[in-house]
C-alpha cells in the first residue's frame, strides 16, 4: 500500500511508520536530520516535515517561496539553516523555513521550447518554461547593456510549452500550457484570449505535457493542436474541428512490461509515476505542399495525411533500425522536396540511448535510417534541414549539436557530422529540439529530459507584456495607456509598480491563478 517506512537495523527490516507518500515521477527524496534522529525532510509540492520519525508530517514553511522542492542541504553544525532546491531557484533558510533568502543570480531557467519572430533588425525571442510561464523578449537592444531583465515579458502563465508567433503580426502570439491551456495574445492591446479547443478536456483526449502546436505556412490563420487527434482552426483558433480520428497506436500500457514484468492493478503508485502515454507528441506540414501534414506519437506511430487532414496513413514502422514503439521526438518535412522527410526518434525510456534519424524521400512508403557516425550515446531530439541548402542538416542531440555537410545518407561512408557544431554551447542539460522558418536563425529548443530545479528567469526582475517594451527595441510600438507602461524596471525614474520576475510563493497557473494539488500545496502536475 505504500506509505513511509523506516530501518535501525541498516535495512535489515522495515517498520511502515505511516501512509505518507509523495509523486514518485516528480518527488521521491528524503533528507535526514544529522542531529535529530526523530527529524526528517520529505520533499514535495511543500516540504513536508516529521518530528516523531515519520509518524505524522506537517509543511514547512513556506512563505514568499516558489513551491516544488526537490533538493535540500542541512547544516550540519546548525540544522535551522537550509538550503532548499525547488523549481523556482535555491533558498536559504536560517530559521528552518520560517523565512527565505532566494538567489536570484543564479541563470537556472529551463525552457521547453524556444521560437523567433519576424520583426527586423532586432527579433524578438519567445519561450516556454518549466513551471515558470512562457515568456518574449528582444534578440538584441540599441542599448550599450544590451537586453535586460525590464525587456522581457509574459505571454501566459503555467508550464510553458510552445510558442508561436503570427507570420503576418508579430504582435500575435500564441502560447501553450499544459493540459491543453492555449492562449492568443496581443503584445499590442494586451489581450488574451484563451482558445483551447471545446471538450479538450474530454477524457478520450489524450495531451502530451508539451502538446505540439503548428502555424501553417500556407496561411497565418490555421493553426494544428494536436492530442491524441489533431484540431484545426481556420480563424486563428476561435473555433476548432477535428481533423484526424485517434492517431495512436491504441496500445494498453498496462499490458507493457516494466523491469521485466507485467504489472498488476495493486502496483504500489502504478501508473503514478509514468509519463502520459497514447498522444500525438510531434506535428509538421510540408512548407512546399499545402496540406500535406506529418504526425508522430509516443507509441511509435508515423501518420501522414495530403487533404489537410480529411485522411491519414498509417506507418507503424519504419523497419528493424528502429524499435516499433520508440517515441517520435521531431519530424521535418524538406524545404526543397515535397516527398521527403526526416524523423528523428527517443528511445531512453526503453534504456536505449542509441540515436535514431530516419529519411524518407517516398512520402513514408519506404525508410533509410541516417545517423551514420553520430556518436552511439546520444539520444536525438531534432533533426533540421537547411532552408537554402538541402545537403546541410542539423542533428540536435543530449549531449551536442551536430551538422553534416553533406546529406547524411551519402555520408554514411565516411566521417559527415562535425562535433564543432557546438563548440562553444553550453552542455545541453535538457532536450534540444526544432527549428523556425526564419531565414539566417537557427535555434534549438530545451524539453524535459528530467525534472530538476531551476531558478527564474533572467536573474531578476519580468514584467507583464500588455504590450510594453524597452523604448530602444526597434519594432511595432505599443499603444499607449496599457497596463504594462506603468511596470518599470526597479531603480527607473518615472515611479509606477514593479511586478516581480514571478509572484512570490504561488504556482503560476494557465488561468492566472495559484493551483491546489494534494492538501496543503500547489501541484506542479
Amino acid at each position: 500500500n505504500g506509505g513511509f517506512y523506516r530501518s535501525t537495523d541498516n535495512g535489515v527490516s522495515w517498520e511502515r511508520r505511516s501512509d505518507h507518500f509523495t509523486i514518485g515521477l516528480y518527488y521521491q527524496e528524503i533528507f535526514a536530520d544529522p542531529q535529530n534522529v526523530d527529524r526528517v525532510y520529505s520533499m514535495d509540492t511543500r516540504t513536508w516535515i516529521s518530528n516523531d520519525g515519520g509518524e505524522s508530517f506537517e509543511i514547512l514553511g513556506e512563505a514568499n517561496k516558489h513551491v516544488d522542492n526537490h533538493a535540500l542541504w542541512i547544516d550540519p553544525d546548525d540544522t535551522d539553516h537550509l538550503i532548499i532546491g525547488c523549481d523556482g531557484g535555491l533558498y536559504e533558510s536560517w530559521d528552518r523555513g520560517r523565512t527565505y533568502r532566494w538567489f536570484e543570480n543564479l541563470p537556472l531557467g529551463q525552457f521547453y521550447r524556444v521560437e523567433v519572430d519576424s520583426l527586423r533588425p532586432f527579433y524578438r525571442v519567445y519561450g516556454g518554461t518549466q513551471d515558470n510561464s512562457s515568456v518574449g523578449g528582444p534578440s538584441q537592444t540599441r542599448t550599450r547593456r544590451g537586453a535586460r531583465s525590464a525587456d522581457w515579458f509574459l505571454t501566459q502563465g503555467g508550464d510553458g510549452f510552445y510558442s508561436r508567433i503570427d507570420p503576418t503580426n508579430p504582435n500575435i502570439v500564441y502560447a501553450e500550457s499544459q493540459h491543453a491551456g492555449l492562449t492568443r495574445f496581443d503584445l499590442e492591446t494586451g489581450e488574451r484570449v484563451s482558445i483551447r479547443p471545446e471538450g479538450a478536456l474530454d477524457e478520450a483526449l489524450v495531451w502530451h505535457w508539451d502538446a505540439p502546436l503548428i502555424i501553417s505556412p500556407h496561411n497565418p490563420a490555421r493553426l494544428y493542436f494536436a492530442a491524441n487527434r489533431v484540431f484545426k482552426t481556420e480563424d486563428r483558433g476561435s473555433s476548432w474541428t477535428y481533423a484526424s480520428p485517434d492517431l495512436t497506436k491504441g496500445i494498453d500500457r498496462n499490458r507493457l512490461q516494466m523491469m521485466g514484468r507485467v504489472w498488476g492493478v495493486d502496483a504500489v503508485g502504478k501508473n503514478r509515476s509514468t509519463s502520459i502515454w497514447g498522444a500525438i507528441v510531434s506535428l509538421a506540414e510540408s512548407p512546399l505542399q499545402e496540406g500535406l501534414l506529418f504526425a508522430g506519437t509516443d507509441d511509435g506511430m508515423i501518420q501522414i495525411s495530403e487533404d489537410g487532414g480529411d485522411s491519414w496513413r498509417a506507418i507503424p514502422s519504419i523497419g528493424n533500425a528502429v524499435p516499433d514503439t520508440t517515441f517520435v521526438t521531431d519530424i521535418q518535412p524538406s524545404w526543397h522536396d515535397a516527398n521527403t522527410v526526416y524523423v528523428a526518434f527517443d528511445n531512453h525510456k526503453a534504456g536505449d540511448y542509441r540515436p535514431y534519424i530516419a529519411k524518407s524521400t517516398d512520402l513514408g512508403r519506404t525508410w533509410e535510417v541516417i545517423h551514420s557516425d553520430l556518436p552511439e550515446r546520444g539520444t536525438v531530439y531534432t533533426i533540421l534541414e537547411d532552408i537554402k541548402n538541402p545537403d546541410l542538416l542539423f542533428a540536435g542531440t543530449e549531449f551536442g549539436a551536430y551538422f553534416s555537410r553533406r546529406e547524411l545518407v551519402r555520408a554514411g561512408r565516411g566521417p559527415a557530422h562535425d562535433p564543432g557544431a557546438g563548440h562553444g554551447l553550453p552542455d545541453p542539460a535538457r532536450r534540444p529540439g526544432n527549428r523556425h522558418v526564419r531565414p539566417g536563425v537557427l535555434h534549438l529548443r530545451r524539453a524535459r529530459a528530467a525534472p530538476r530545479p531551476h531558478a527564474r528567469l533572467h536573474g531578476g526582475r519580468r514584467r507583464p507584456a500588455a504590450g510594453h517594451r524597452h523604448p530602444d527595441v526597434r519594432g511595432v510600438e505599443p499603444r499607449s495607456g496599457l497596463a504594462g507602461r506603468d511596470v518599470v524596471e526597479r531603480g527607473q525614474p518615472g515611479g509606477g509598480r514593479h511586478v516581480p520576475l514571478l509572484p512570490q510563493g504561488r504556482n503560476p497557473h494557465p488561468e492566472g491563478g495559484a493551483r491546489t494539488g494534494r492538501p496543503g500545496g500547489g501541484g506542479a502536475r
